[in-house]
This record gives C-alpha cells, sequence and structure tokens, in this order.
C-alpha cells in the first residue's frame, strides 16, 4: 500500500467524521426545533378550543339577549299602540290649543315690538333734543364767558379812569379824541 493512502484515508475519515458530527448538531436542532414548534402548535390548539368555547358561549348569550330583545319590543309595540288610542285625541286638542295660544303670544310680542319702536323713536328724539340743549348751552356758556369777561374789562377801565381821576390827570377816552385821536395813558 503506499505510504501517502493512510494518510489520505485519515484525513477522509476525519472530514466524514466532522462532517457526520455536524449532521448530528444539525439533527438534534432541528429535533429540538420540532420538539418547541410541537408544543407552540399544541399552545395554539387549546388556545383555539377556548376561543371555541367562549365564541359558543358568546353565541348562546346573544341568542337569549336576543330573544329578550324581541319580547320588548313586543312590548313597546303594544304600549305605543294603546298610547297612540288613548293620547292622540287628547294630543290633538292640545296642539290646537298651544297653536292658538302660540298666536296670541307673537301677536302680543309685535304690540310690544312696535311699542318698543316708538319708545324707541321717542327716545332718539329726547336724545336729539338733549344733545341740541347741550350745544346751545355749550354756546350760552361762552357767551356768558365773554359777557364776564367785557364786563370784567370795563370794571378795570372804570378803576383805571378812578385812579387817573384820583390823580389829578385829563383822561381821553377811546373814540372820544383824544390827542391826535389816541388814547392817554398814565
Amino acid at each position: 500500500m503506499p505510504p501517502f493512502l493512510p494518510a489520505l484515508v485519515r484525513r477522509a475519515a476525519g472530514e466524514i467524521e466532522r462532517l457526520l458530527s455536524s449532521a448530528v448538531e444539525q439533527g438534534q436542532d432541528m429535533i429540538a426545533q420540532a420538539q418547541r414548534h410541537r408544543a407552540e402548535i399544541d399552545r395554539l390548539r387549546a388556545e383555539a378550543a377556548a376561543q371555541r368555547e367562549r365564541a359558543d358561549r358568546l353565541e348562546r348569550a346573544l341568542a337569549e339577549q336576543s330573544a329578550g330583545l324581541e319580547a320588548v319590543r313586543r312590548q313597546v309595540g303594544a304600549l305605543v299602540c294603546d298610547l297612540n288610542e288613548r293620547l292622540l285625541p287628547q294630543l290633538d286638542a292640545r296642539i290646537h290649543e298651544s297653536e292658538q295660544d302660540v298666536t296670541r303670544l307673537a301677536t302680543r310680542m309685535l304690540r310690544a315690538g312696535q311699542e318698543a319702536e316708538r319708545q324707541q323713536s321717542r327716545l332718539a328724539a329726547a336724545e336729539q333734543r338733549l344733545a341740541d340743549l347741550r350745544e346751545r348751552t355749550g354756546r350760552l356758556e361762552q357767551r356768558t364767558g365773554i359777557w364776564r369777561e367785557l364786563q370784567a374789562n370795563v370794571a378795570r377801565l372804570g378803576e383805571d379812569l378812578d385812579r387817573l381821576r384820583a390823580a389829578g390827570r385829563p383822561v381821553d377816552l377811546p373814540g372820544a379824541g383824544g390827542r391826535n385821536g389816541h388814547e392817554v395813558l398814565p
């Protein structure tokens, strides 16, 4: 046997051994994964069974509620028919009375509105008169102020004349000529 064959056989055997151990590890990983998937599937099956049971309970509860609602619907229908038979004639009479009341109220409101408009126009006229009076009062106050100034000036002029007379000077009044048409001042 050639000398390189045993080394080649050993390398091939080592490679096969490594591949086998890798395959064994992958197989074990796949088995563990399958077991996890199986556990997940079992859990989902149990959850689906619980959901089915819950849905069945809900359907039964809904059927019971539907029957109860149908009974209530029948009772309400009977009550509505009874109320219509008893109350509609009275309601018609009351509606007619209410319409008459509303008409009377609307008429009163229209009259009140017209009266309010008249009062408003009277108020506007009174306000206009008041504004006119205030304007006249303002003009009168201006005239009164001018008149008081005039009186004060005349009083000062009289006092000036009295002083000049007391001083013994001749007095020329404005517009009376004076010397060269000018006023004589102290």
